[in-house]
């Protein structure tokens, strides 16, 4: 069985949130449609990633840096 895979290449970092909405719209259109697949070749935007029992003193990064941006995954 041949598969198409479209290829998305993108050149600037992309944020992680706006990636992970697109990889589900993604498996929307493989799971509807035979024979689709996409390769998604790309960089997130930094990210902090934390453990359920991590405290702030385990981060070295000046707070300045993290304010900027706070998403609680759940």
């Amino acid at each position: 069985m041949k598969v198409k895979v479209s290829l998305l290449n993108f050149q600037d970092p992309v944020d992680y949130e706006e990636c992970l909405k697109l990889q589900r719209e993604l498996i929307d259109r493989v799971m509807s449609e035979e024979k689709v697949g996409f390769l998604l070749l790309l960089e997130h935007t930094p990210v902090l990633t934390l453990g359920k029992r991590a405290k702030r003193e385990n981060i070295l990064a000046p707070e300045e840096i993290t304010k900027k941006r706070r998403h609680k995954g759940g």
